[in-house]
């Protein structure tokens, strides 16, 4: 089962490396579809959501009904991803070419996360900061947490999902 959560949390960290957008990214996101202007030639292709499968922005429009600024982008493998932002959330949603849900991964600070996951995660690990989470959502599975915490030494990156916990990565600082 374990593995089985570790690979679907990968999967979708995978395909929001497609879909996240960084500072250093210049995207024009109008009615035109246009690749991103410092990414290679497979990139995410952004589109507007007059050409996005119906499917997938009633659902969207379900699910998300007052947001209005989200951003639709193409990914290499033909499936579409949605990315809005609010105020201190960042929520990218990934659909089937054919609009179908397939997940959803949602990133926010310490201060969002609920308070039994919070409290699971600084029990085992008093000595350090919850610095940011990932929450991911697969349609069928237990919500699954990737979360960064760091001390003054220390980054570990852990996988919690349910009452399992597992160290993904520890890295020192420099």
């Amino acid at each position: 089962m374990k593995k089985v959560f570790l690979l679907a949390g990968f999967y979708c960290l995978h395909l929001c490396t497609y879909a996240q957008s960084s500072t250093s990214q210049n995207v024009n996101f109008s009615n035109k579809s246009m690749k991103s202007l410092d990414r290679p030639h497979n990139a995410d292709i952004p589109v507007a959501a007059a050409s996005v499968n119906v499917r997938a922005i009633r659902d969207f429009r379900e699910a998300y009904p007052g947001v209005q600024n989200e951003m639709w982008a193409t990914l290499p493998n033909k499936e579409i991803s949605c990315m809005f932002r609010q105020p201190g959330i960042v929520t990218h949603i990934f659909y089937s070419r054919h609009g179908r849900k397939r997940c959803t991964v949602t990133g926010y600070e310490e201060s969002n996360l609920g308070k039994e996951v919070r409290d699971q995660v600084l029990s085992n690990y008093p000595r350090f900061h919850i610095s940011y989470v990932n929450e991911i959502d697969i349609e069928g599975l237990p919500t699954t947490y990737v979360i960064n915490i760091e001390d003054a030494a220390h980054i570990k990156v852990i996988r919690v999902s349910g009452d399992e916990m597992d160290l993904l990565r520890d890295l020192d600082k420099q």
